[in-house]
């Protein structure tokens, strides 16, 4: 995958998942980033590796909004995983993780969580 970001918008009150695959198989690691989870109360970047989750970061916020589009952002390059709010790449930033033991990121997924209903708009770079 030769982009190393994502700007978007997202409509809806909780449960943003993104995956950051190392194989456009699915297969093998991974990092998982949800926005707004656990009823909009936190956000959180985990890395796994096999089945073993080796990394767990959490931000405590309300970041989604039920009645609008809020803007958020994901970069990644070298190891260094960013996600932040508003339009700006690397402005903003709520969760970072700096992988010392990273890998090439090959495919993208987005999802939701179970019972919510999610409005998603990328915007091209």
């Amino acid at each position: 995958m030769a982009d190393s970001s994502l700007i978007f918008q997202v409509y809806g009150c909780d449960n943003a998942f993104i995956k950051l695959h190392a194989s456009s198989s699915l297969l093998g690691p991974n990092y998982n980033i949800i926005i707004g989870g656990w009823g909009n109360t936190r956000s959180q970047i985990s890395k796994t590796v096999t089945t073993e989750q080796l990394v767990d970061l959490y931000y405590y916020n309300h970041l989604m909004d039920c009645y609008s589009f809020q803007n958020f952002w994901i970069s990644w390059q070298k190891g260094m995983i960013r996600v932040g709010s508003g339009n700006t790449l690397n402005y903003n930033v709520f969760l970072l993780y700096d992988d010392m033991c990273s890998f090439t990121i090959q495919e993208v997924v987005i999802s939701t969580g179970w019972g919510t209903t999610l409005y998603w708009i990328f915007h091209p770079q």
